[in-house]
């Protein structure tokens, strides 16, 4: 589990099935009512995935603080 924190994903715990050591260092997630979308998301384009979050490099515990909306 990594925790958001800030702007639409705060407080959440999404499940990212990849090793903490190679967590990405920014993110960019879709709205939060189509976090479950159907389809490739490889096919998505910066415009349907505004939120910005970007990984506390600091924190115990993989956690990712918001940056802005694109």
């Amino acid at each position: 589990m990594v925790k958001f924190h800030g702007g639409p994903y705060d407080g959440k715990d999404l499940e990212i099935e990849i090793c903490p050591t190679s967590l990405a260092p920014v993110l960019r997630l879709p709205e939060v009512a189509e976090w479950d979308f159907e389809g490739d998301p490889g096919a998505t384009t910066p415009r349907s995935l505004p939120h910005l979050y970007q990984l506390d490099p600091h924190a115990d515990e993989p956690q990712y603080r918001y940056v802005c909306d694109q």
